[in-house]
């Protein structure tokens, strides 16, 4: 087995307690893994749904205390180009930028300070060169989430939505919607529910500041990631 944790246990004061205590309750060894690696997994996992008409792939992966964004060859050597890590993430932000209800003010904080890493992000990976031949990949919950709300399917469906091809305009108004929502109806939502309910808001801020920065008008939700990646590499040695 391979047992990982990630951003939480990098920037948790008691990270290294909690990896220790694991080991002594339950005999696992958590791998803390960094920014790179974590990267590598989350794309390795993504890109079993890229198309295999593109060359060029740029993966997010928005978690609940970071978001990695990576370009990277569409080839299964999975040889990155160039990756960075936010330090913002779904629950960290929300609380950070007290956005656990919708505040607009609030909200355009956050997403300011992320497109300035997604400027960066376009800059330093020179995306312009490779976007012709490039697709863009979501994972995690929150894209699945707002493809279940897009297609109207009545509740969270992740297998389903794995590798479904969406419109960012349409999930724009997806985003829409959960901004005018209130806590409770979010934790009261099929698509949501009571433990994304209070961070939900600011994924989606987080979530559309960056397919806004990349600038593409559809994207693919990947319900595939770094579990994914972690078995193909244990199942192959």
């Amino acid at each position: 087995y391979r047992a990982v944790t990630t951003a939480a246990c990098r920037m948790a004061q008691n990270g290294k307690d909690f990896v220790r205590l694991v080991k002594e309750k339950t005999g696992l060894d958590l791998e803390v893994i960094d920014t790179v690696e974590e990267a590598r997994l989350n794309l390795k996992g993504a890109m079993l749904n890229a198309p295999k008409d593109k060359k060029y792939v740029v993966v997010y992966d928005l978690g609940g205390a970071s978001t990695e964004i990576s370009l990277a060859e569409n080839s299964a050597k999975t040889h990155i180009l160039y990756t960075i890590s936010i330090p913002w993430g779904a629950r960290n932000s929300a609380e950070a930028y007290d956005l656990k209800e919708f505040k607009k003010t609030n909200a355009l904080r956050l997403e300011k300070d992320i497109k300035e890493y997604v400027s960066l992000f376009c800059e330093n990976a020179h995306l312009e060169e490779y976007r012709k031949g490039c697709c863009l990949i979501a994972t995690s919950s929150t894209p699945l989430r707002l493809c279940s709300m897009v297609k109207n399917d009545g509740y969270y469906t992740r297998e389903k939505n794995d590798g479904v091809h969406l419109l960012c305009a349409h999930l724009d108004q997806a985003v829409k919607s959960v901004e005018n929502m209130s806590i409770e109806e979010r934790s009261n939502s099929a698509y949501i529910g009571k433990d994304r309910g209070p961070i939900f808001a600011a994924a989606c801020v987080i979530f559309k500041a960056i397919y806004d920065g990349l600038k593409f008008d559809e994207l693919i939700v990947s319900f595939k990631g770094a579990q994914d990646a972690m078995l193909e590499e244990l199942k192959n040695g």
